[in-house]
């Protein structure tokens, strides 16, 4: 099992490496599609219904990023690969790096995607200015 921790460790932490100093972390293999609703029932409560279903934003989950799967993978054989070598029992060892790759893996995604939300701009408008003196 030391193998397989190794080979993921060093797998990912190299793809790791390559995000961190090439920018490889810009790449997506997201695509989003529109589609057209008709209703023939035209009352109020029907179309207030469709207009916040279609308003939704899609369901995203960080198992479908590839950034999870780096970074999980890189966390699941360093942890692994550390446990083995403080001489941790093997199924400890492999329970702990799964749940640490799932964290881990998970969190950058979630953090990565929340900052690729923000618009970042070097403009100053007038609101940036209401309340200093």
């Amino acid at each position: 099992m030391l193998l397989v921790y190794q080979i993921c460790c060093i797998v990912g932490g190299i793809f790791v490496v390559l995000a961190a100093i090439g920018g490889l972390d810009g790449v997506e293999f997201e695509s989003e599609f529109e589609t057209d609703i008709e209703v023939s029932d035209r009352t109020e409560k029907t179309e207030r219904s469709l207009w916040s279903v279609a308003r939704r934003p899609p369901l995203w989950l960080p198992i479908f990023s590839l950034r999870f799967w780096t970074f999980g993978i890189a966390f699941f054989g360093l942890a692994g690969w550390l446990l083995s070598a403080m001489k941790v029992a093997a199924p400890l060892t492999l329970a702990i790096a799964i749940v640490l790759g799932v964290v881990c893996g998970g969190g950058v995604a979630i953090a990565l995607r929340q900052l690729q939300k923000r618009k970042i701009d070097s403009m100053v408008r007038s609101t940036d200015y209401v309340g200093l003196s």
